[in-house]
């Protein structure tokens, strides 16, 4: 049970982190996905201020709520959903 919590745990802290994914969207101009998953939408400024540093444009803008796993909770005797908020910002910077 104490590893299940563990890995839980390093679960959670890994998921809330903030990647940017370089991409090309048509005529070799760059653009960047930048996902936070379990993070505010600050995370995602924060990494497009650090990809971008002079600056960017978003491009487009998503927000939705999957279905991660049910866990056991163990006092009420019953399986709890899990739910994740994914949160993606596409930019081009200036």
């Amino acid at each position: 049970m104490e590893r299940l919590i563990a890995a839980l745990i390093v679960f959670m802290a890994l998921a809330g982190c903030a990647t940017a994914t370089r991409m090309e969207i048509g005529d070799g101009v760059e653009a960047y996905l930048v996902e936070c998953t379990n993070s505010p939408m600050s995370a995602c400024v924060t990494k497009a201020n650090e990809v971008c540093p002079k600056g960017w444009l978003p491009l487009a803008q998503d927000e939705s709520t999957v279905h991660a796993f049910n866990y056991y909770n163990q006092f009420t005797g019953a399986y709890t959903p899990f739910y994740r908020t994914e949160r993606r910002l596409m930019i081009y910077c200036k």
